[in-house]
């Protein structure tokens, strides 16, 4: 693995270890018959803390994968720009769950009402940031989308099938390195030569 990935890759582990830990706990039985308050107990403690962990590392992972990718107008200086305002907004969408669960013991309804408000605001600015760098790094994404088909188009030129002995050719040919067969036909009409290696050694 190449040493810029290494980070971005810890960060992907410590993610996915944080959501199987936060939810074995929250299965054991210590934890479920724990409460802390009428409408919480370990388990849920539990699950709250792994999700807040989760956030916070997908964050750093956002910020990590932008100085790993490289800034060559095409697709990966696309992701670059669009990656921290992604990142947010998922924060954003996720994080209004969890802060509602820690909270609903002290918030009276009308609190309740008033941070889920705080929260739709931030996400729709979140969006619009999103969008508006979207479309300033558009035309990476279509520089982006048109080399990856440049580059699948020369894939499919450059590995030929014979059409004799379905061979794959990697080299552009006029003949068959394994069977010899014609690979071009001739539009002019005029008769064409066999290869050097397999013309007949008895001449007329």
């Amino acid at each position: 693995m190449p040493v810029q990935w290494q980070k971005p890759f810890q960060s992907i582990v410590a993610i996915l270890i944080t959501w199987a830990v936060g939810h074995l706990l929250a299965l054991t039985d210590t934890f479920a018959s724990t409460p802390l308050l009428d409408t919480l107990s370990l388990a849920d403690l539990a699950l709250l803390f792994a999700r807040i962990a989760i956030l916070a590392l997908l964050l750093v992972l956002a910020r990590q994968l932008q100085t790993v990718l490289p800034k060559n107008g095409k697709g990966s200086s696309f992701l670059r720009a669009v990656l921290t305002p992604l990142a947010t907004l998922i924060i954003l969408l996720t994080g209004q769950n969890v802060v509602l669960e820690v909270l609903d013991s002290f918030l009276s309804h009308s609190g309740e009402q008033i941070l889920i408000l705080c929260f739709w605001l931030a996400a729709l600015g979140c969006t619009g940031w999103l969008i508006w760098r979207s479309y300033l790094h558009g035309p990476e994404l279509v520089a982006g989308f048109i080399a990856l088909g440049h580059r699948f188009s020369q894939t499919r030129e450059a590995l030929k099938t014979c059409p004799q002995c379905g061979a794959h050719l990697k080299e552009v040919a006029n003949y068959c390195g394994y069977c010899g067969a014609p690979l071009t036909s001739n539009l002019d009409g005029v008769e064409a030569t066999e290869p050097e290696g397999l013309q007949s050694d008895t001449q007329p």
